[in-house]
């Protein structure tokens, strides 16, 4: 694990984009080959890719510091999910 974190940490930028472009097609690929409509998820392989390199990287407290700013969302996350699925559905 030591190895993993000192490569992401001395190439953070190269590690970001082959980690998001992987998830993104990865995805989109299931998408072409699976029968469902699993499309938008591959919009999120970026922000998945900052999630899992900032987790890797910098642990537990570097992920309190990226996901601490949710904290002060002005809407309830029921207007988020309902947002999400209005998108999807007009999307399918």
């Amino acid at each position: 694990m030591n190895k993993l974190r000192s490569l992401i940490n001395d190439h953070p930028l190269i590690s970001f984009v082959i980690l998001a472009y992987g998830i993104s097609w990865g995805l989109w690929i299931l998408m072409i080959t699976a029968t469902g409509h699993i499309n938008w998820l591959g919009s999120f392989g970026p922000s998945l890719a900052a999630i899992i390199l900032v987790g890797i990287g910098q642990g537990r407290a570097g992920l309190k510091k990226l996901l601490s700013p949710i904290k002060f969302w002005r809407f309830g996350v029921g207007w988020y999910f309902l947002c999400l699925s209005v998108a999807y559905s007009s999307s399918s």
